[in-house]
């Protein structure tokens, strides 16, 4: 009897002792809420102040986050009208101001500026480069709308690029341009588009056999103009391309546009891509380019 009412002596004071330090923990977590919620009137009331809306503003326009800098900026005009940053502000919002004027230009001009490109990556890093430049919702929108675009192009070009490695060719120095053939109906003159390049062997076998086409279209309004072939290394009459030898290659379209001869030089020559396919030995045809035509007139 008596060990049992020592064990109900001991259990009870260990009963107390927890309760005790249970209520000690509550007041202390009670003390550092307390003191959290000082801390974040605190930091609240540090964080209203001029100087720090300038900061975040600052901040946000060297990340190039232009619409948000803005908010900071007005924000700091108004909450704080009598402020000696108010100037300082008001300059950081021209800068705003001008760099939303060219990101209007430069969206307005993105359709002109992608033409120009010679490759879809190429494009995709004018879109980029835009991107960061101009962090605004619309201009994200446009450049969005025109990366979906390229996708088909990028991965045409990319599939491209595995053929000339998996064909053992590279090709260099491609000039085009529109010029005058005599040499199709009937002797009479017709303008085409023209185009010259450099192909070279960088396999380990000779090439016995060297077949360049191409398909001439007009991109405007997605119409074929036509087709022209150039036999470089015939298997019956010509000497093999050795390895790390290049031969220059140029040909144009089968068909073009009647002219007198004087009116190439002035005539407006209308946007031309050339897909460009090659057969190499005994493969199959494969394209390997994609060609954008130079708008000007050569002899």
């Amino acid at each position: 009897m008596k060990k049992i009412l020592c064990v109900l002596a001991i259990c009870t004071a260990l009963v107390a002792c927890g309760k005790k330090e249970i209520n000690e923990l509550k007041n202390e977590n009670s003390k550092l809420k307390e003191q959290i919620v000082q801390l974040e009137a605190e930091n609240k009331a540090l964080k209203e102040t001029d100087q720090y809306y300038y900061q975040q503003g600052i901040s946000l326009l060297e990340a190039n986050n232009y619409p948000g800098a803005k908010d900071k900026f007005n924000d700091l005009i108004a909450k704080f009208p009598n402020s000696s940053l108010i100037g300082n502000a008001q300059e950081q919002l021209k800068v705003i101001e001008k760099n939303r004027k060219e990101a209007t230009e430069a969206i307005n001009n993105l359709p002109k500026t992608l033409a120009k490109t010679s490759s879809a990556l190429e494009a995709d890093e004018i879109l980029t480069k835009l991107e960061k430049t101009y962090n605004y919702d619309d201009v994200k929108e446009v450049i969005n709308t025109h990366r979906k675009e390229l996708q088909e192009r990028i991965k045409k070009e990319k599939e491209m690029e595995s053929a000339l490695k998996d064909l053992g060719i590279e090709i260099s120095n491609v000039r085009t341009y529109w010029t005058i053939d005599r040499n199709v109906m009937g002797g009479q003159p017709l303008v085409i588009p023209y185009m010259r390049f450099n192909i070279k062997n960088v396999g380990t076998n000779p090439i016995t056999k060297l077949n360049f086409s191409a398909s001439f279209e007009l991109t405007d309004k997605k119409e074929m103009l036509g087709e022209g072939s150039s036999y470089v290394i015939s298997p019956y009459s010509d000497h093999p391309l050795k390895p790390g030898y290049s031969k220059e290659v140029f040909f144009g379209s089968g068909t073009g546009y009647v002219t007198s001869g004087y009116d190439a030089y002035y005539r407006s020559y209308p946007r031309v891509n050339a897909d460009m396919y090659v057969e190499v030995n005994d493969s199959p045809k494969r394209i390997i380019k994609e060609i954008r035509i130079r708008r000007e007139f050569k002899e």
